[in-house]
């Protein structure tokens, strides 16, 4: 009987380990650490139910600039101040880079982008976007949990008064927590500087920065599946179907990339990506802008992949408003 009371305290106290955990994680995706104390997230960074939502104005034309963290060096608010200076005061530039955003991923915020109502998508891409995704996760044909999962998800969400975003995206969420702390515990600050435009990624002091050693920096490269297998490419071009559909009009960039990540880049992972560049190009009608090695040796960069927010990097957001008003003006 006292072994059956043992185990029965082992389960209910293991519960109660996880229910703490669990709780934890809730309060540090809700808050920031600032000055070593927990405060409310920044109300500069919302969700994309809350972005997506809101009531934009109506006399103005709205321009998303999507894609991963890779993206979000372009400062939206230079661009739109850019336009207004070339007489187009009545367009408003957001930023909407996530963190590892994918394709895949994308896709499921891609009927709030449409009901937004935006005239041009900038969709940045780069070659890690594309690397495998288990298949049998996607074509399940059996009863698939993870689609009433979501389905449940996405009512609780709209019911729910704090952000549970933690729950759709588990693994993103989880590397933007890990990223936080290991950036807390070297001492940097993780208090939100004001980026205005971009709300779904956090700017601090550390992303302003410009790392001048990334040679001694190593990275590693996973597989890129071939085009006709590549659910990234699949979802992608299915995106690009659903708003050109609705009259979106959308430009795909090539993330740029260091010189030192080209170095460190396998031939074999190199052509792999150009397969898909070439796929895009023959199988679409979206044009395709490559940047991956025109900064390559600009000393601008953050670290191997990301182009700091300094404004020494604005070469980036000034080739990218080209690419607006070159599409704007046609």
């Amino acid at each position: 009987r006292s072994v059956l009371l043992g185990v029965k305290f082992g389960i209910v106290f293991s519960l109660l380990i996880s229910f703490l955990i669990f709780i934890t994680i809730i309060m540090l995706y809700q808050y920031d650490i600032e000055d070593g104390t927990l405060v409310s997230r920044s109300n500069d960074i919302i969700t994309p139910h809350e972005f997506y939502s809101q009531n934009f104005n109506s006399e103005h034309k709205q321009i998303f600039i999507i894609g991963s963290s890779q993206v979000v060096a372009i400062n939206s608010i230079n661009i739109q101040n850019y336009l207004k200076s070339s007489g187009y005061g009545n367009y408003d530039v957001y930023n909407l880079a996530v963190i590892s955003d994918t394709p895949y991923s994308r896709l499921n915020t891609i009927d709030q982008i449409i009901s937004a109502k935006p005239i041009l998508i900038l969709y940045g891409i780069a070659d890690r976007d594309f690397t495998l995704i288990n298949k049998s996760s996607v074509n399940n044909p059996l009863p698939d949990p993870h689609s009433s999962f979501k389905y449940l998800l996405k009512y609780i969400k709209q019911i729910s008064p704090i952000d549970i975003e933690i729950f759709e995206f588990p693994q993103r969420s989880t590397h933007a927590m890990i990223l936080n702390f290991i950036s807390f515990v070297k001492g940097n600050s993780l208090e939100s500087i004001p980026y205005p435009h971009t709300p779904f990624m956090k700017a601090t002091e550390a992303a302003f920065e410009i790392n001048s050693e990334l040679n001694y920096r190593r990275t590693g490269f996973a597989t890129i599946p071939l085009p006709e297998e590549n659910i990234n490419l699949i979802t992608l071009k299915e995106s690009i179907q659903k708003l050109n559909s609705n009259n979106i009009e959308v430009i795909l960039f090539v993330a740029p990339q260091s010189q030192f990540y080209s170095k460190f880049m396998p031939i074999d992972y190199e052509n792999s990506f150009n397969l898909i560049l070439n796929d895009l190009q023959k199988t679409t009608t979206v044009q395709v802008y490559d940047l991956f090695d025109k900064y390559a040796s600009l000393d601008i960069w953050s670290d191997l992949n990301h182009i700091s927010l300094n404004p020494r990097s604005n070469v980036y957001t000034e080739d990218i408003t080209k690419i607006i008003l070159k599409n704007i003006d046609q």
